[in-house]
């Protein structure tokens, strides 16, 4: 239950602290005095986005708001382009103070009449009757349908994925094919580059040598003829002179030099090339860079690279299909799950739809609907997330043909139908009805607030009204009063009790003067002696 509310700066409250009690409280006050602001201080106690909620004016003020609900605190922290929010003081987000409360705690507005008219509304409702054991069934179903969903997302996107690879399949294929007369390695490659590299070498080198050694004993004017000539001349000298010319000996070194060299260019000659291996590794590197042109590559790693990608590709497709394959089981065995579930729920809301309608019913005529028919009707549809049907709704008010009730009921006979089918909510919670009486009056609202006061038996009701008979029927009266200060004006809130409970409603009868018919009116509503 709700023990505790405090509400400093938001809105005309400047600091209030309030005490809540089990069973029936009412709210009540001038038109604009600021009811309706308790609920919104509330929801933002919870976590609702301060958003067109309660704006705050002012570059210093700071608006705090503490609920204690479930022994637990909440506490709401709002200053300008800033919120923070707190559960027993930890920083939590705003979704998670929105999730509890939401088990313990249920606020209905005038406007939240529409909630019936929403297809979802009476199956969410109705559902609350069934047995504590058929509504565990429900979880159980509402589990596998997610876990269903889940499985046919993730089957129509792997159908997808296949389907787009399928288109390639046939072309992926062929590639694949024609890449299979690629057969050699990198290391070949390396390998035949190498003997292109040192044939080439081979070749520069012995063009050199092979013309030195020319230069030096070839035919023709060569280093070794020269000499020879050279040696020739000069014994054709010492024999013209009868004179010995000392250079015999010097020539002799030149030519012994000169061989050596020759020896040693001819040492520096390479091996025989082999022509057959040079052709052949010429011939890969030329066959490679064919392929690289046909598949669209530019280098030979990319090569091998592509092959592996159409490989990976067309085992992708197999992947594909297998996932495939194991999704369209398991969505079948969820389904089948889902049509089992699906009639346990069924039979168990047929079982309750004759005692649920005539239930509501009674309560309808309790509450001044005397002709009203009431019924719930189980519109098969296929299996979706309520089951395998849909609960409507059917209502009459004056024993006419039954239609929907987002359509044959008015704004008060939805007031109160709302209000019996609130006995269907958990019990040991926490109720706030903001103004559902609207569009009721005189005895009709003394009959609403015995319902209110029934509800209140096993949980606590807070509710915000202008008619003095349901104000009349709570345990616990607070009033919302609007003081015009000096300069500013204030909202503040207080329970009242005894004769000034009596003034209160007696306002709430004839305005601001209080008439005696009014005063004794008052007392009689709440059997003041």
């Amino acid at each position: 239950m709700l023990k505790q509310i405090s509400i400093k700066n938001l809105g005309l409250v400047e600091n209030e602290n309030l005490n809540f009690f089990n069973g029936f409280t009412v709210i009540t006050g001038e038109t604009g005095s600021g009811k309706s602001f308790f609920c919104n201080a509330i929801k933002l106690g919870m976590g609702e986005r301060a958003k067109n909620i309660f704006p705050l004016e002012g570059e210093t003020v700071r608006t705090v708001i503490e609920l204690e609900l479930k022994n637990k605190i909440f506490r709401r922290i709002l200053e300008k382009n800033k919120s923070r929010f707190f559960i027993d003081d930890i920083p939590q987000s705003l979704k998670n103070g929105q999730e509890f409360s939401s088990k313990y705690f249920h606020m209905h507005s005038q406007h939240d009449n529409i909630f019936l008219k929403q297809p979802e509304a009476a199956t969410e409702i109705f559902d609350r009757c069934l047995s504590v054991e058929n509504q565990n069934v429900k979880k159980e179903y509402v589990s596998v349908y997610q876990s269903f969903l889940d499985i046919k997302l993730q089957l129509e996107k792997k159908t997808e994925e296949l389907e787009k690879k399928l288109l390639q399949k046939d072309f992926w294929e062929f590639q694949l094919e024609k890449m299979q007369k690629i057969q050699f390695t990198l290391e070949e490659l390396e390998s035949a580059e190498q003997i292109i590299k040192n044939s080439s070498f081979s070749v520069d080198t012995k063009e050199i040598v092979e013309e030195s050694i020319e230069i030096l004993a070839g035919e023709g004017n060569s280093v070794l003829s020269l000499l020879d000539s050279v040696e020739t001349n000069i014994k054709k000298l010492e024999k013209n002179s009868n004179t010995p010319i000392n250079n015999s000996e010097k020539l002799n070194i030149i030519f012994t030099n000169v061989q050596e060299i020759i020896q040693n260019l001819e040492s520096e000659l390479p091996d025989g090339i082999n022509e057959a291996e040079i052709t052949e590794a010429q011939n890969l590197i030329s066959q490679i860079s064919r392929w690289c042109k046909e598949f669209g590559v530019i280098s030979p790693q990319q090569l091998f690279e592509k092959k592996e990608t159409l490989k990976n590709n067309l085992e992708s497709i197999i992947t594909l299909e297998n996932s495939k394959n194991t999704y369209t089981e398991e969505k079948k065995l969820l389904f089948e799950k889902l049509e089992a579930l699906g009639d346990i729920l069924s039979k168990a809301r047929k079982e309750k739809t004759l005692e649920f309608g005539e239930l509501i019913q009674e309560k309808c005529r309790i509450m001044g609907m005397e002709k009203a028919i009431f019924q719930v009707n189980l519109k098969a549809v296929e299996i979706c997330k309520y089951g395998k049907e849909q609960v409507e709704f059917l209502f009459s008010a004056n024993q006419n043909e039954v239609q929907n009730l987002s359509f044959s009921a008015s704004g008060g006979e939805i007031a109160r139908i709302t209000l019996a089918l609130k006995q269907f909510f958990p019990e040991n919670t926490t109720m706030i009805f903001d103004e559902i009486d609207t569009g009721v009056s005189g005895a009709i609202a003394e009959k609403m607030a015995t319902e209110m006061k029934k509800l209140a038996e096993n949980r606590q009701i807070i509710s915000i009204t202008h008619l003095p008979q349901i104000a009349a029927m709570a345990t616990h009266h607070l009033v919302v009063e609007k003081t015009h200060l000096e300069n500013k004006t204030v909202t503040t809130l207080r329970y009242v009790t005894g004769e000034e409970r009596v003034t209160v409603l007696a306002k709430m009868i004839s305005g601001e003067d209080v008439t005696n018919e009014a005063l004794d009116q008052a007392k009689k509503l709440l059997h003041f002696n």
